[in-house]
Protein backbone atom coordinates (compact mmCIF):
# COMPACT_ATOMS: atom_id res chain seq x y z
CA UNK A 1 0.00 0.00 0.00
CA UNK A 2 1.46 3.16 -0.63
CA UNK A 3 1.33 6.11 1.86
CA UNK A 4 0.74 8.90 -0.34
CA UNK A 5 1.27 11.74 2.35
CA UNK A 6 4.46 11.28 2.47
CA UNK A 7 6.64 13.51 1.11
CA UNK A 8 10.37 12.44 -0.25
CA UNK A 9 13.54 14.74 -1.15
CA UNK A 10 14.43 14.64 -4.57
CA UNK A 11 17.87 13.55 -3.40
CA UNK A 12 16.15 10.54 -2.68
CA UNK A 13 14.90 9.37 -6.19
CA UNK A 14 18.08 10.52 -7.23
CA UNK A 15 20.01 8.10 -5.23
CA UNK A 16 17.41 5.11 -5.77
CA UNK A 17 17.17 5.72 -9.33
CA UNK A 18 21.22 5.93 -9.62
CA UNK A 19 20.85 2.01 -7.76
CA UNK A 20 18.44 0.90 -10.15
CA UNK A 21 20.65 1.72 -13.16
CA UNK A 22 24.21 1.51 -11.31
CA UNK A 23 25.18 -1.88 -14.04
CA UNK A 24 24.33 0.76 -17.50
CA UNK A 25 27.26 2.56 -18.26
CA UNK A 26 24.77 4.58 -21.12
CA UNK A 27 22.52 6.13 -18.78
CA UNK A 28 23.19 9.94 -18.60
CA UNK A 29 23.57 9.86 -15.15
CA UNK A 30 24.24 13.98 -15.02
CA UNK A 31 21.12 14.84 -17.11
CA UNK A 32 18.71 12.08 -15.19
CA UNK A 33 19.66 14.03 -11.90
CA UNK A 34 19.55 16.97 -13.24
CA UNK A 35 15.86 16.22 -14.75
CA UNK A 36 15.06 14.87 -10.90
CA UNK A 37 16.87 17.43 -8.42
CA UNK A 38 14.97 20.21 -9.95
CA UNK A 39 11.81 19.39 -7.80
CA UNK A 40 12.35 19.60 -4.51
CA UNK A 41 9.99 17.27 -3.21
CA UNK A 42 8.09 13.93 -4.87
CA UNK A 43 5.44 11.98 -3.53
CA UNK A 44 4.95 8.49 -4.40
CA UNK A 45 1.22 7.43 -5.52
CA UNK A 46 -0.24 5.32 -7.70
CA UNK A 47 -0.60 6.41 -11.37
CA UNK A 48 -2.96 5.27 -13.89
CA UNK A 49 -0.61 3.95 -16.98
CA UNK A 50 -3.12 6.14 -19.34
CA UNK A 51 -1.96 9.52 -17.46
CA UNK A 52 1.39 8.90 -18.65
CA UNK A 53 3.32 10.74 -22.06
CA UNK A 54 3.72 8.10 -24.55
CA UNK A 55 6.61 9.81 -26.70
CA UNK A 56 7.13 8.18 -29.74
CA UNK A 57 4.82 5.26 -29.35
CA UNK A 58 7.17 4.30 -26.31
CA UNK A 59 4.93 1.74 -24.57
CA UNK A 60 4.63 -0.07 -27.86
CA UNK A 61 8.26 0.39 -28.88
CA UNK A 62 9.98 -0.70 -25.92
CA UNK A 63 7.58 -3.90 -25.62
CA UNK A 64 9.52 -6.00 -26.78
CA UNK A 65 13.14 -4.71 -25.10
CA UNK A 66 15.06 -7.63 -22.93
CA UNK A 67 14.19 -4.90 -20.05
CA UNK A 68 10.79 -4.99 -20.46
CA UNK A 69 10.89 -8.75 -20.15
CA UNK A 70 12.62 -8.85 -17.44
CA UNK A 71 10.15 -6.49 -15.48
CA UNK A 72 6.94 -8.18 -16.77
CA UNK A 73 8.21 -11.72 -15.19
CA UNK A 74 9.62 -9.86 -12.13
CA UNK A 75 7.76 -10.08 -8.27
CA UNK A 76 5.79 -6.73 -9.12
CA UNK A 77 5.95 -5.66 -5.62
CA UNK A 78 10.02 -5.67 -6.14
CA UNK A 79 9.55 -3.68 -9.25
CA UNK A 80 10.74 0.18 -8.15
CA UNK A 81 8.81 3.05 -8.89
CA UNK A 82 8.92 5.31 -11.61
CA UNK A 83 9.45 8.84 -11.64
CA UNK A 84 7.60 11.63 -13.29
CA UNK A 85 8.22 15.10 -14.54
CA UNK A 86 5.98 18.07 -14.97
CA UNK A 87 2.35 17.56 -16.08
CA UNK A 88 1.63 18.64 -19.66
CA UNK A 89 -1.13 20.68 -20.94
CA UNK A 90 -2.48 17.69 -22.06
CA UNK A 91 -2.90 16.46 -18.48
CA UNK A 92 -0.16 13.43 -19.68
CA UNK A 93 2.65 13.28 -17.18
CA UNK A 94 6.58 13.02 -18.34
CA UNK A 95 8.36 9.78 -17.88
CA UNK A 96 11.99 11.06 -16.32
CA UNK A 97 12.51 7.52 -15.61
CA UNK A 98 11.25 3.93 -15.74
CA UNK A 99 9.39 4.10 -19.26
CA UNK A 100 10.32 0.36 -19.31
CA UNK A 101 8.80 -0.75 -15.99
CA UNK A 102 5.72 1.26 -17.20
CA UNK A 103 5.79 -1.04 -20.33
CA UNK A 104 5.75 -4.18 -18.66
CA UNK A 105 2.65 -3.24 -16.30
CA UNK A 106 1.15 -2.13 -19.69
CA UNK A 107 2.07 -5.59 -21.12
CA UNK A 108 0.84 -7.55 -18.14
CA UNK A 109 -2.35 -5.56 -18.51
CA UNK A 110 -1.91 -3.83 -15.33
CA UNK A 111 -3.93 -0.11 -15.23
CA UNK A 112 -1.92 1.40 -12.57
CA UNK A 113 1.66 2.02 -11.83
CA UNK A 114 3.71 3.27 -8.16
CA UNK A 115 5.39 6.55 -9.31
CA UNK A 116 7.35 9.22 -7.57
CA UNK A 117 5.57 12.46 -8.56
CA UNK A 118 7.11 15.65 -8.22
CA UNK A 119 5.79 18.54 -5.77
CA UNK A 120 5.29 21.99 -6.80
CA UNK A 121 7.15 24.12 -4.34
Amino acid sequence: MVNSSDKVPSSAVAEQVLLIHKSRLSIDKENLNRRILKYKWYRLQEIPLDDLEREHGSFEHNSTDTRVADYFVQDQSAIPPIVLGCKYSSGLYEVVDGIHRAAAKRKRGEPIIQAYVPLSD
